[in-house]
């Protein structure tokens, strides 16, 4: 297996950006796209009063979006353009052939450098979005950690879709559809396994248990969904 592993690897290094990710593309737009929220974060970051409103039961849901839906979403266009051209041109069947595991590692890495790249820069950005919160302590740590289940959730939930069905286009309409129910209905549809659980004051409207209980869910949805996806990517 760690030889097996390490050869993936060698290949994926050799090759990447030959064939998966020509002249590095895909990631010159993730970190354009994280300079840009950088941007929105230096310029308009969230109000100093923002726990006390949460606190008080408001819902500021303008604070959270960005975080909870406009990244994930990004971040999920990203992976799905990365794999656009395996079920285009059916490339997933030679790439299925190659791989000699029941797992499939090079669908987990390709998957992994990219929402990688998203959760470090928005982790990064948030540090500095909240920072009128507080700054570079354990309250603005939490608050920026807080949406990295919903980027590994959702890109995982558009990977497991598109390598269950061999259908790029059933992923992006299926996950939209999530999002947009998701969204439209501020989280009453879908309630413990929402997205917007920051947006809409999971915390303080229903209870701190539920909004942890969401946070967590989501987590462990999101890597079973990938390491299903390697199975099913592996046969």
């Amino acid at each position: 297996m760690p030889s097996y592993f390490s050869k993936t690897l060698k290949i994926l290094y050799n090759n990447y950006f030959k064939i998966y990710d020509v002249n590095g593309k895909l990631i010159k737009i993730s970190f354009i796209t994280l300079f840009l929220l950088l941007l929105i974060s230096i310029f308009n970051p969230a109000p100093v009063e923002y726990l006390s409103m949460i606190s008080n039961r408001m819902v500021p849901s303008s604070v959270d979006m960005m975080y909870d839906y406009t990244i994930p979403i990004i971040c999920c266009s990203i992976v799905v353009y990365a794999f656009y051209d395996d079920y285009k041109d059916n490339t997933h069947e030679l790439i299925t052939f190659l791989n000699y595991n029941k797992f499939n590692y090079i669908v987990f890495i390709r998957w992994l450098i990219y929402v990688s790249i998203f959760i470090v820069g928005s982790f990064i950005t948030a540090l500095i979005y909240y920072r009128a919160i507080s700054f570079l302590d354990l309250k603005n740590v939490v608050l920026s950690l807080r949406f990295i289940p919903n980027l590994i959730f959702l890109t995982s939930l558009i990977l497991l879709i598109t390598t269950s069905t061999k259908n790029i286009y059933a992923a992006m309409f299926l996950t939209l559809s999530y999002i947009m129910c998701d969204y439209l209905s501020s989280s009453h549809l879908f309630k413990i396994f929402s997205l917007g659980a920051n947006t809409n004051n999971f915390y303080y409207k229903i209870s701190p248990i539920y909004y942890m209980v969401n946070r967590i869910l989501l987590l462990i949805i999101g890597v079973l969904n990938v390491y299903i996806s390697g199975k099913i990517a592996s046969k």
